[in-house]
């Protein structure tokens, strides 16, 4: 696949859950920031995930092996998801957004690890502005 469809492919990926996580907003605001956060979203509270890129009331949040054969492409990756974000001003319509990478691996495996997804994925259900159910109708 050329550079450019890559790109587009990548860039309708980061849109595609940017609209997701806006399609199924709560209704509250959030809490207190986490580090780097932005209006009232609350960062994802685990030694896994990294600061807080962007601010808004919505956490998209990344969970991909960021050590090992992978680290340069999922890099590349979250890269891609910032730039998508930052181009379209931490919006998604009048939802504003921030973008949190995490990391789903272990430095002994080089990969992706279950039982560090599962504790990733539990910390994201945790986190009031990262919405995890799918949306209705």
């Amino acid at each position: 696949m050329g550079l450019d469809k890559r790109r587009v492919w990548i860039a309708a990926a980061v849109l595609m859950i940017a609209s997701f996580a806006v399609a199924c907003g709560s209704d509250s605001s959030g809490g207190s920031n986490g580090s780097g956060g932005g209006s009232g979203a609350k960062s994802v509270d685990t030694s896994t995930c990294g600061p807080v890129k962007g601010k808004g009331d919505y956490t998209i949040v990344s969970d991909l092996p960021l050590q090992g054969s992978s680290k340069h492409q999922t890099d590349q990756m979250n890269q891609a998801i910032e730039m998508v974000l930052e181009q379209h001003g931490w919006k998604a319509g009048d939802k504003t957004l921030q973008f949190q990478a995490c990391d789903d691996s272990t430095a002994q495996l080089g990969s992706w690890d279950s039982a560090t997804c599962s504790s990733n994925a539990n910390a994201y259900a945790s986190t009031e502005s990262v919405e995890t159910s799918w949306p209705s109708g």
